[in-house]
């Protein structure tokens, strides 16, 4: 990295990468057009002995599938639909002691970051002359529900800009005429235990008329045998 060689720099940089890439996602190499130089170094990457020890890899992978599992368990079935620029209001569990209570944390959304159970979003707002900018993890379970309170104009991913603004302008822009709906987005299905439970036992009678009606098809193929047999040594 020190002698200044940017064509050595590059080379190492992409080695790098597709040995990160062959560890986490090696199924995306397959859709990616490679030298002859990049073949020869995945084959040897596949023939290293440490290679089956590497913790991601051990075991066809179980480690990483055990801990997506963990973390989809932990994933809310359905989440508020946030928009960057608009104004929400947060309604957040807060235990003291052996009570409960509800505190309602009201801003601008000025920022959206991670993804899965490490998703947040950062609300901001002016109290007493101060700004306060609380960060939120949207799949948090102490989060009771955030409510939408106005719809603004937003052009940027981030508005760190409202930091510097002061008054009218530190909020943005309402859209005028919008409709100012919570929507949710829909993570992952809700399974009533009811509906599996009557499935299963749809699904035992199915089997169950199925067999009876093979052992009768197969008593009637039997019984015409029979008599056809019988017919023939009449005869």
């Amino acid at each position: 990295m020190q002698s200044g060689h940017h064509e050595n720099i590059d080379k190492w940089r992409r080695m790098k990468a597709i040995e990160t890439t062959y560890i986490k996602r090696p199924e995306l190499l397959e859709k990616v057009e490679l030298t002859d130089e990049e073949l020869k170094f995945i084959k040897e990457l596949k023939d290293r002995k440490w290679w089956k020890s590497h913790p991601l890899l051990k075991e066809g992978g179980k480690k990483m599938d055990i801990l997506k599992s963990i973390e989809h368990e932990q994933l809310k079935n359905k989440i508020p639909e946030l928009r960057i620029g608009n104004t929400v209001r947060v309604h957040v569990r807060i235990k003291e002691g052996n009570k409960e209570r509800i505190q309602v944390f009201e801003g601008i959304i000025i920022k959206k970051q991670g993804g899965g159970v490490n998703a947040t979003f950062t609300v901001r707002r002016i109290s007493y002359g101060v700004g306060v900018e609380k960060t939120f993890l949207v799949h948090s379970p102490m989060i009771e529900k955030v409510e939408l309170v106005r719809v603004g104009k937003a052009r940027r991913a981030k508005l760190y800009y409202l930091r510097d603004r002061v008054g009218k302008a530190a909020k943005t822009k309402e859209k005028i005429g919008a409709r100012i709906e919570n929507r949710e987005i829909i993570i992952k299905e809700e399974v009533v235990p009811g509906e599996s439970i009557a499935e299963e036992t749809v699904t035992e009678e199915a089997v169950a008329e199925a067999v009876e009606a093979a052992k009768v098809e197969a008593a009637e193929t039997v019984a015409k045998e029979a008599t056809t047999n019988a017919e023939e040594n009449k005869e």
